[in-house]
């Protein structure tokens, strides 16, 4: 009996130990988990959501009721030709400020997104298009003022500019046709 015993609380001390790593092991893979899915929904250069982000909560947005979702396109003028004078370093500054000052402007339930490349989208839910017109002219204002300076030349940079398109969703609309 001593020794069935000793030889049971061998295995119970075993298996809480092996309990114990498995625990520690989920834990860990949860972690894991989770920066797997923030890593896949957002841009890393900007930290907005990114284009997958996008498609997805877009495509949520329309297979439901989609009365008052605008949509805001913006796209920073004469990108390639500041990245080929600036260089794609000063580039990525002005891609990061940009989008900053974007995500600094979301109000309420409105998301901002990294489309691509020097592309961006707004998604304003319980909108109509003259707030989101107004909207999206604050931002274009936001960024007029935007100044960055080359810290290897020292000059500053503030002639960032950007187009902006603004849509209201119709019915039964596709995502293409949306956008």
């Amino acid at each position: 009996l001593e020794k069935d015993a000793k030889h049971m609380r061998s295995a119970t001390q075993f298996f809480g130990n092996s309990l114990a790593m498995a625990t520690k092991e989920i834990g860990n893979l949860k972690v894991q988990l989770a920066e797997s899915r923030n890593a896949a929904m957002y841009d890393s250069l900007t930290g907005l959501f990114n284009r997958y982000a996008f498609d997805t909560e877009l495509s949520a947005y329309l297979q439901a009721d989609t009365k008052g979702l605008c949509l805001i396109l913006c796209d920073i003028d004469h990108f390639k030709k500041f990245n080929d004078t600036w260089g794609h370093l000063l580039g990525d500054q002005v891609l990061k400020a940009v989008g900053r000052k974007i995500n600094e402007s979301m109000r309420d339930e409105s998301t901002a997104y990294r489309f691509g490349g020097e592309e961006f989208v707004m998604l304003l839910p319980k909108t109509n298009i003259r707030i989101a017109r107004h909207f999206a002219e604050a931002i274009r204002k936001k960024l007029e003022k935007l100044s960055l300076k080359d810290k290897r030349s020292g000059q500053v940079i503030n002639s960032i500019t950007a187009s902006f398109g603004v849509v209201e969703s119709k019915p039964n609309e596709t995502i293409t046709d949306f956008i």
